[in-house]
């Protein structure tokens, strides 16, 4: 077929009919929708990937008290809820006691 001669109309109407019969939300069927979703998903996932590089905040056995300065203690994890606008991460996070003025911290929270 020449560059001037006119595709076949009738098999260019049938392939737009079918395409636009297909139910598949908002935008250009769905394509849009999709997209941000995959979008979302991505940046959730790299939010949750960078957060993980600290190491729940975990600073050794015992750190310094920010109210008093004596040394507090590792207790173990704590989770917390991070809310974005892409969803939600659930954090496990350090979490420290000091014995002389029961000041909790947790050092990721710092960070």
């Amino acid at each position: 077929m020449s560059r001037r001669e006119n595709p076949d109309k009738a098999g260019l109407k049938v392939t737009f009919e079918a395409l636009a019969g297909q139910q598949g939300g908002k935008g250009i069927l769905g394509i849009e929708e999709a997209a941000e979703e995959v979008a979302r998903r991505t940046k959730l996932a790299a939010m949750a990937e960078r957060i993980a590089g600290y190491d729940r905040g975990y600073e050794g056995g015992r750190r310094r008290c920010p109210r008093c300065g004596q040394w507090q203690h590792y207790k173990g994890e704590r989770a917390r809820e991070l809310v974005f606008d892409c969803g939600t991460l659930t954090v496990q996070r350090a979490y420290d006691v000091c014995p002389a003025c029961a000041e909790t911290s947790c050092p990721l929270d710092e960070q």
